[in-house]
């Protein structure tokens, strides 16, 4: 389609509206607070708006859309989150805001937290180099099932000075003890190492998929990396990580041997090249 413009006015009289779809038109203009209520769509369960020019979606944009249940933003312009960008929106469960261009989730604890019934959350494709702590904190942290990070530009290294290291304690100790996550995609990522912190902070207890393939540099996978990960059931890895030789406290040994004793203790058995599982 070639629609260039959305005004609240365009939606008049259309109360009953269920499922909008607005996926590949040319849409450009900033979409501004109160757009969809304020045309009197207040009972939409689903907004597709992915691959139009979008490149500003402002605060309160989707205020009064209660009911909305899946909203797709993928596919556009969108460099940056406002925080309360997903205010009011208790009742949603899928957010797809893939193949963007955010650089960063920064919006601190204001970003999802309102998004208490969110189960899938879709971040795949950006240029995603850096999440804040806290993101994840709050009601989403209990609520999400499946978060996909792959194909951004996450970074882990051995260095403990380099500021661009990508730590995931500070990114996932938002979810709690009660957390429901199943599935983790950090696949094609710029990790160089898995540290025996990346996940020790985390309440991760309930995950049962961990997708690292794919992260080209992923050469050392620390003793205990993998320990609070007691419900893990897949974990997705190139071989060419665990046939890696590595020199630890002064004694060659491989990954692969590090790796299979600390799978062991978790119960995965190596299934395929680039699978373990039980």
């Amino acid at each position: 389609n070639q629609l260039g413009e959305v005004s609240a006015a365009m939606f008049a009289g259309l109360v009953e509206l269920k499922e909008l779809i607005l996926f590949s038109n040319r849409v450009e203009t900033r979409l501004s607070a109160d757009l969809f209520a304020a045309g009197g769509l207040q009972k939409l369960t689903t907004l597709h708006l992915s691959h139009n020019r979008i490149g500003a979606v402002a605060p309160g944009t989707f205020a009064g859309l209660r009911h909305l249940e899946e909203l797709y933003l993928a596919g556009l312009a969108l460099d940056r989150l406002e925080p309360g960008l997903f205010a009011g929106l208790g009742h949603l469960k899928k957010l797809d805001l893939s193949n963007g261009q955010l650089v960063s989730l920064d919006g601190g604890a204001g970003l999802f937290q309102e998004l208490a019934s969110l189960r899938w959350l879709n971040l795949s494709g950006n240029r995603i180099a850096r999440v804040c702590r806290g993101v994840f904190a709050g009601a989403v942290g209990r609520s999400l099932q499946e978060l996909n990070l792959s194909g951004n530009q996450l970074r882990s290294t051995a260095n403990d000075d380099d500021d661009a290291v990508f730590v995931a304690p500070e990114v996932f100790d938002g979810f709690s003890n009660s957390s429901g996550l199943r599935l983790l995609d950090l696949s094609e990522n710029r990790l160089e190492v898995v540290r025996a912190s990346m996940f020790a902070g985390a309440a991760l207890g309930r995950l049962r998929e961990l997708d690292l393939r794919r992260n080209r540099q992923l050469r050392h996978i620390q003793s205990g990396a993998f320990r609070s990960l007691t419900s893990l059931r897949a974990l997705h890895l190139d071989k060419e990580c665990w046939l890696q030789p590595q020199t630890e406290n002064k004694t060659t040994t491989t990954t692969c041997c590090c790796l299979a004793s600390e799978l062991d203790r978790i119960g995965l058995r190596r299934a395929a090249d680039d699978t373990w599982s039980d």
